[in-house]
């Protein structure tokens, strides 16, 4: 999330172009342009603090921006995918799964969660997609990946489902809530308040909030005012 983001939104199904914002027509907040607006924002906060403090160097600073986001972004990504060696290759693994996501509209949350748990089962991240053969060229690659590190199976997995949580708190969920509590029902309330602590826990009876998306409800775009 950025300075001046405006409506706050998750993911559903991966979207590099995903807009949150119908207002924003040109997609200057898109998800993809996230990382392009948090350096615009910060040079603007950088030009309104120069007419003061002139002896700070401004420039050097914001070109340090570009690497140490992709550095922290491939760091992030590497742990999600439960990966602890640094390969040359990796970067294209990456950019091929997200690739994979977005081609076959894959919830983003759901996949993540199910990868944690796979230790060569393919079934549950299939089912997924509706379309197998990409999924399934990409887990062939990420198989020989993993046969690279030295980690254990089950300590690799137990690291993946603490940085992948099991829910996140999505708009139709938030409506839902919204809805039965303008008929005092807060129960809905509750519920979310309680998976919103630990998202990263399994509830065996809030099991429907961790699916994918409803299509309805698929990345839809909000107001400032919503």
């Amino acid at each position: 999330m950025t300075i001046d983001y405006g409506p706050f939104a998750f993911l559903d199904d991966y979207d590099f172009s995903y807009i949150c914002n119908h207002t924003d027509r040109e997609g200057r907040y898109s998800f993809g342009n996230q990382p392009y607006i948090a350096k615009w924002n910060i040079n603007a906060l950088f030009s309104a603090l120069a007419t003061k403090y002139k002896e700070i160097p401004y420039e050097s600073i914001l070109n340090e921006f570009d690497p140490l986001y992709h550095d922290s972004y491939h760091s992030l990504m590497m742990q999600k995918l439960g990966l602890e060696k640094s390969l040359s290759s990796d970067r294209e693994l990456l950019q091929q799964l997200l690739s994979t996501l977005e081609q076959l509209r894959i919830d983003y949350t759901l996949f993540f969660r199910e990868l944690s748990n796979y230790s060569g089962n393919r079934e549950p991240l299939l089912r997924t997609a509706l379309y197998h053969n990409p999924l399934k060229e990409w887990l062939d690659i990420y198989d020989k990946r993993l046969k690279l590190e030295e980690i254990e199976t089950s300590k690799r997995l137990e690291k993946m489902r603490a940085v992948n949580p099991k829910y996140i708190l999505k708009n139709y969920m938030l409506q839902e809530a919204i809805d039965a509590a303008q008929k005092k029902e807060y129960q809905k309330v509750k519920d979310l308040l309680k998976i919103a602590q630990n998202p990263y826990n399994e509830y065996p009876e809030f099991e429907r909030l961790s699916q994918a998306t409803p299509d309805y409800y698929k990345n839809k775009k909000l107001s400032c005012s919503s």
